[in-house]
Protein backbone atom coordinates (compact mmCIF):
# COMPACT_ATOMS: atom_id res chain seq x y z
CA UNK A 1 0.00 0.00 0.00
CA UNK A 2 1.19 3.49 -0.90
CA UNK A 3 1.30 5.64 1.89
CA UNK A 4 1.09 9.68 1.20
CA UNK A 5 2.77 12.31 4.03
CA UNK A 6 1.05 15.44 4.94
CA UNK A 7 3.24 17.61 3.88
CA UNK A 8 3.13 16.05 0.00
CA UNK A 9 -0.41 16.14 0.04
CA UNK A 10 -0.54 19.62 1.14
CA UNK A 11 2.24 20.54 -1.33
CA UNK A 12 0.43 18.84 -4.02
CA UNK A 13 -2.86 20.72 -3.19
CA UNK A 14 -1.61 24.17 -3.34
CA UNK A 15 0.13 23.15 -6.64
CA UNK A 16 -3.24 22.55 -7.78
CA UNK A 17 -5.05 25.41 -6.38
CA UNK A 18 -2.15 27.55 -8.62
CA UNK A 19 -2.30 25.67 -11.66
CA UNK A 20 -6.30 25.74 -11.38
CA UNK A 21 -6.08 30.07 -10.70
CA UNK A 22 -3.56 30.75 -13.69
CA UNK A 23 -5.79 28.70 -15.92
CA UNK A 24 -8.71 30.45 -14.86
CA UNK A 25 -6.91 34.05 -15.13
CA UNK A 26 -5.59 33.15 -18.35
CA UNK A 27 -8.92 32.23 -20.07
CA UNK A 28 -10.19 35.37 -18.71
CA UNK A 29 -7.86 37.31 -19.90
CA UNK A 30 -7.50 35.36 -23.68
CA UNK A 31 -11.64 35.50 -23.35
CA UNK A 32 -12.09 31.75 -23.15
CA UNK A 33 -14.52 32.42 -20.25
CA UNK A 34 -17.18 34.02 -23.40
CA UNK A 35 -19.15 31.16 -24.70
CA UNK A 36 -19.53 30.18 -27.89
CA UNK A 37 -22.48 31.11 -30.48
CA UNK A 38 -23.55 28.18 -32.68
CA UNK A 39 -24.06 28.83 -36.25
CA UNK A 40 -27.72 30.53 -37.46
CA UNK A 41 -28.26 28.21 -39.76
CA UNK A 42 -27.63 24.45 -39.33
CA UNK A 43 -24.93 22.44 -41.21
CA UNK A 44 -28.01 19.86 -41.83
CA UNK A 45 -29.38 22.49 -44.52
CA UNK A 46 -26.68 21.39 -46.92
CA UNK A 47 -28.11 21.20 -50.06
CA UNK A 48 -28.34 17.38 -51.23
CA UNK A 49 -27.49 18.86 -55.12
CA UNK A 50 -25.26 21.26 -56.55
CA UNK A 51 -25.56 21.78 -60.11
CA UNK A 52 -24.95 17.97 -61.96
CA UNK A 53 -23.70 16.46 -58.35
CA UNK A 54 -26.38 14.98 -56.24
CA UNK A 55 -26.09 14.23 -52.96
CA UNK A 56 -26.89 11.16 -50.12
CA UNK A 57 -26.54 11.04 -46.70
CA UNK A 58 -24.02 8.96 -44.75
CA UNK A 59 -24.06 8.01 -41.64
CA UNK A 60 -21.92 9.07 -38.74
CA UNK A 61 -21.65 6.12 -36.01
CA UNK A 62 -21.23 6.81 -32.50
CA UNK A 63 -17.32 6.31 -32.19
CA UNK A 64 -16.73 8.47 -35.31
CA UNK A 65 -18.77 11.17 -33.51
CA UNK A 66 -17.19 10.83 -30.39
CA UNK A 67 -13.47 10.57 -32.06
CA UNK A 68 -14.15 13.99 -34.09
CA UNK A 69 -15.18 15.96 -30.89
CA UNK A 70 -17.91 17.89 -32.63
CA UNK A 71 -21.33 19.46 -31.56
CA UNK A 72 -23.07 18.57 -35.36
CA UNK A 73 -21.89 16.14 -37.97
CA UNK A 74 -23.15 15.86 -41.49
CA UNK A 75 -21.83 13.47 -43.84
CA UNK A 76 -22.99 13.24 -47.29
CA UNK A 77 -21.82 11.28 -50.32
CA UNK A 78 -22.23 13.33 -53.83
CA UNK A 79 -22.28 11.90 -57.23
CA UNK A 80 -22.60 12.94 -60.70
CA UNK A 81 -23.90 12.11 -64.11
CA UNK A 82 -20.12 10.71 -65.15
CA UNK A 83 -20.21 8.90 -61.74
CA UNK A 84 -17.64 10.61 -60.28
CA UNK A 85 -17.79 10.51 -55.99
CA UNK A 86 -16.92 13.31 -53.61
CA UNK A 87 -17.61 12.78 -50.23
CA UNK A 88 -18.32 16.12 -47.83
CA UNK A 89 -18.12 16.34 -44.25
CA UNK A 90 -19.13 19.13 -42.76
CA UNK A 91 -18.43 19.65 -39.06
CA UNK A 92 -19.48 22.32 -36.05
CA UNK A 93 -17.52 22.20 -32.86
CA UNK A 94 -19.34 24.16 -29.59
CA UNK A 95 -16.11 24.31 -27.17
CA UNK A 96 -13.31 27.06 -27.08
CA UNK A 97 -10.26 25.01 -28.95
CA UNK A 98 -7.04 26.49 -28.56
CA UNK A 99 -6.14 23.50 -31.38
CA UNK A 100 -7.41 22.86 -35.03
CA UNK A 101 -10.04 20.20 -34.01
CA UNK A 102 -9.94 16.85 -36.02
CA UNK A 103 -7.40 17.99 -38.67
CA UNK A 104 -7.16 15.94 -41.92
CA UNK A 105 -3.30 15.75 -41.43
CA UNK A 106 -3.47 14.00 -38.41
CA UNK A 107 -6.37 11.83 -39.03
CA UNK A 108 -5.53 10.45 -42.43
CA UNK A 109 -2.36 9.20 -41.18
CA UNK A 110 -3.09 7.60 -38.09
CA UNK A 111 -5.52 5.72 -39.91
CA UNK A 112 -2.85 4.44 -42.08
CA UNK A 113 -2.97 6.92 -44.96
CA UNK A 114 0.30 8.37 -46.06
CA UNK A 115 0.67 12.43 -47.20
CA UNK A 116 2.07 12.14 -50.88
CA UNK A 117 1.42 15.56 -51.88
CA UNK A 118 0.20 18.69 -50.46
CA UNK A 119 -0.28 22.45 -51.42
CA UNK A 120 -2.70 25.40 -50.52
CA UNK A 121 -4.84 26.54 -53.22
CA UNK A 122 -7.49 29.30 -53.78
CA UNK A 123 -10.60 27.97 -54.50
CA UNK A 124 -11.93 29.10 -57.98
CA UNK A 125 -15.02 31.38 -58.75
CA UNK A 126 -15.59 31.81 -54.96
CA UNK A 127 -14.61 34.64 -52.51
CA UNK A 128 -10.66 33.65 -52.34
CA UNK A 129 -11.11 31.37 -50.08
CA UNK A 130 -7.55 29.14 -49.40
CA UNK A 131 -7.62 25.73 -48.92
CA UNK A 132 -5.24 22.95 -47.95
CA UNK A 133 -5.39 20.44 -50.87
CA UNK A 134 -3.37 17.30 -50.11
CA UNK A 135 -3.06 13.80 -51.50
CA UNK A 136 -3.04 10.70 -49.09
CA UNK A 137 -2.02 7.46 -50.42
CA UNK A 138 -3.09 3.86 -48.75
CA UNK A 139 -1.79 0.78 -51.10
CA UNK A 140 -3.09 1.07 -54.43
CA UNK A 141 -5.69 4.22 -53.50
CA UNK A 142 -4.75 7.78 -53.42
CA UNK A 143 -7.50 10.51 -51.85
CA UNK A 144 -7.92 14.00 -53.30
CA UNK A 145 -8.33 15.85 -50.01
CA UNK A 146 -9.39 19.55 -49.72
CA UNK A 147 -10.32 21.67 -46.21
CA UNK A 148 -10.42 24.55 -44.74
CA UNK A 149 -11.66 25.84 -41.33
CA UNK A 150 -14.11 28.51 -40.64
CA UNK A 151 -14.04 30.69 -37.50
CA UNK A 152 -17.03 33.86 -38.40
CA UNK A 153 -15.57 35.45 -41.23
CA UNK A 154 -11.83 34.36 -40.98
CA UNK A 155 -10.61 31.17 -42.92
CA UNK A 156 -7.89 29.25 -40.86
CA UNK A 157 -5.88 25.97 -41.99
CA UNK A 158 -3.75 25.35 -38.95
CA UNK A 159 -2.72 26.23 -35.68
CA UNK A 160 -1.15 29.68 -36.39
CA UNK A 161 -4.08 30.35 -38.13
CA UNK A 162 -6.37 29.79 -36.01
CA UNK A 163 -5.17 31.54 -33.30
CA UNK A 164 -5.27 34.66 -35.54
CA UNK A 165 -8.53 34.25 -36.68
CA UNK A 166 -9.22 34.76 -32.72
CA UNK A 167 -7.22 37.68 -31.69
CA UNK A 168 -9.46 39.31 -34.54
CA UNK A 169 -12.66 38.17 -32.43
CA UNK A 170 -10.89 39.13 -29.13
CA UNK A 171 -13.24 42.07 -27.41
CA UNK A 172 -15.85 42.08 -30.61
CA UNK A 173 -19.41 40.69 -28.91
CA UNK A 174 -19.96 38.52 -25.90
CA UNK A 175 -19.58 35.29 -27.56
CA UNK A 176 -16.85 33.31 -29.76
CA UNK A 177 -18.18 32.42 -33.61
CA UNK A 178 -18.40 28.27 -33.45
CA UNK A 179 -15.74 26.56 -35.41
CA UNK A 180 -16.93 25.22 -38.45
CA UNK A 181 -14.94 22.35 -40.47
CA UNK A 182 -15.76 21.42 -43.93
CA UNK A 183 -13.57 18.70 -45.63
CA UNK A 184 -14.27 17.22 -49.02
CA UNK A 185 -12.86 13.91 -50.16
CA UNK A 186 -12.53 11.74 -53.66
CA UNK A 187 -10.69 8.57 -54.07
CA UNK A 188 -9.23 8.91 -57.51
CA UNK A 189 -7.20 6.99 -59.85
CA UNK A 190 -5.67 10.22 -61.50
CA UNK A 191 -5.99 12.96 -59.23
CA UNK A 192 -4.42 15.09 -60.99
CA UNK A 193 -6.84 15.47 -63.69
CA UNK A 194 -9.53 14.97 -61.41
CA UNK A 195 -8.45 18.34 -59.49
CA UNK A 196 -9.94 21.29 -61.31
CA UNK A 197 -13.52 19.87 -61.15
CA UNK A 198 -13.11 18.71 -57.30
CA UNK A 199 -11.71 22.36 -56.66
CA UNK A 200 -14.85 23.71 -58.53
CA UNK A 201 -17.30 21.64 -56.48
CA UNK A 202 -15.44 22.94 -53.60
CA UNK A 203 -15.88 26.45 -54.11
CA UNK A 204 -19.75 25.44 -55.19
CA UNK A 205 -19.49 24.16 -51.01
CA UNK A 206 -17.89 27.10 -49.77
CA UNK A 207 -20.10 29.87 -51.27
CA UNK A 208 -23.17 28.16 -49.47
CA UNK A 209 -21.08 27.79 -46.42
CA UNK A 210 -19.82 30.88 -46.04
CA UNK A 211 -21.92 32.97 -43.86
CA UNK A 212 -23.88 29.92 -42.08
CA UNK A 213 -22.65 31.46 -38.80
CA UNK A 214 -24.52 34.84 -39.21
CA UNK A 215 -27.31 33.11 -40.81
CA UNK A 216 -26.92 33.72 -44.55
CA UNK A 217 -26.19 31.25 -47.55
CA UNK A 218 -25.01 31.95 -50.77
CA UNK A 219 -26.34 29.22 -53.29
CA UNK A 220 -26.12 30.01 -56.36
CA UNK A 221 -26.92 26.71 -58.39
CA UNK A 222 -28.20 25.06 -55.41
CA UNK A 223 -31.32 27.34 -55.07
CA UNK A 224 -33.17 25.20 -57.40
CA UNK A 225 -33.07 22.23 -55.14
CA UNK A 226 -36.10 23.29 -52.87
CA UNK A 227 -33.88 25.62 -50.28
CA UNK A 228 -34.44 28.70 -50.18
CA UNK A 229 -31.45 31.99 -49.28
CA UNK A 230 -32.03 31.04 -45.48
CA UNK A 231 -30.86 27.47 -45.81
CA UNK A 232 -34.80 26.49 -44.90
CA UNK A 233 -37.00 24.36 -47.61
CA UNK A 234 -38.79 26.47 -49.75
CA UNK A 235 -42.85 27.06 -50.03
CA UNK A 236 -44.05 25.24 -52.92
CA UNK A 237 -44.77 28.91 -54.30
CA UNK A 238 -41.12 29.67 -54.08
CA UNK A 239 -40.13 26.55 -55.38
CA UNK A 240 -42.45 26.68 -58.45
CA UNK A 241 -43.24 30.33 -59.00
CA UNK A 242 -47.00 31.98 -58.20
CA UNK A 243 -49.68 30.05 -58.94
CA UNK A 244 -51.70 31.01 -62.66
CA UNK A 245 -54.79 31.93 -60.45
Amino acid sequence: MVRFSTGRILAAAVLMAVVYGVTVLMGQISGVSKSVAMPKISITTMPKEFGDWKGEDREVGAREFHAIGATKVVSREYRNSAGEVIVVHIATFGDYWRLTPHSPLVCYPSNGFTKSGERVVELPNSDGCRVDLVEFSKKKRTNLVAFWYQFGDQVFLNDEELSEAQRAYRGVGESWPSIIKVLLDSSQPHPKQFEPEFLEFASQIRMWSKDLQEGRTNLNKADANGVDDTGNPKSAEQANGPSAS
